[in-house]
């Protein structure tokens, strides 16, 4: 995800607020989030795309038992189809709690980095998390998709451009021009015309 101050992110097993941005330096300076538990995971993944996060939902919202699961996979399954049911996720994928939203993104990697730049840039702190964005200092789910719903219906793709942070991630993106790898950034990780057709789906 392209990172700008205030972004949440997780490092060494932490939850951090992004302060500053170096292009130059290529660092970022840090500080603690206030609260949150991290999940456990073993390391950077690919993309994923929509198709996989649909198939992800489906199988949520399943009954049927995958012949390859043992009992402590189908056990693991059970309790998510529980929380998933419980949580009205089928209805609604946006649940409140006293100061913060969850939203369950069921759509590719782009998509939930279009949705959580957009939402950095009207100052709701927000980072993602797999399919989940955690929008933090809010509760008001009708409002947040509200704006949200504005800002993907007034911006075209090279807006985003103006959002994006010139950080080099690739092994030879130092060799391009700050507007060259904007350029590649929101290519390879922003998707704004998924997002206003995902967003719409959701009013």
């Amino acid at each position: 995800m392209p990172y700008l101050p205030g972004h949440l992110l997780i490092f060494a097993g932490r939850r951090w607020i992004v302060k500053a941005i170096d292009p130059q330096r290529n660092t970022i300076e840090l500080q603690p989030a206030r609260r949150g538990k991290i999940p456990k995971f073993d390391g950077e993944a690919a993309p994923v795309d929509a198709i996989v996060r649909y198939k992800m939902r489906d199988v949520l919202a399943g009954s049927d038992q995958p012949a390859f699961c043992d009992s402590r996979s189908v056990n693991a399954l059970q309790h998510a189809r529980q929380y998933y049911c419980d949580a009205e996720l089928q209805s609604s994928p946006l649940i409140s709690t006293s100061d913060s939203l969850y939203w369950f993104v069921w759509h590719s990697d782009a998509v939930i980095n279009t949705l959580a730049l957009l939402l950095n840039d009207m100052g709701l702190r927000t980072g993602a998390i797999g399919p989940v964005l955690l929008v933090d200092n809010t509760s008001d789910a009708n409002s947040v998709l509200g704006r949200v719903a504005a800002a993907v219906n007034r911006l075209e793709s090279d807006d985003l451009l103006d959002l994006v942070q010139a950080k080099p991630l690739g092994k030879f993106d130092g060799a391009l021009s700050p507007d060259l790898l904007k350029h590649a950034i929101a290519v390879d990780m922003l998707d704004l015309e998924s997002a206003r057709q995902y967003v719409e789906t959701l009013q």
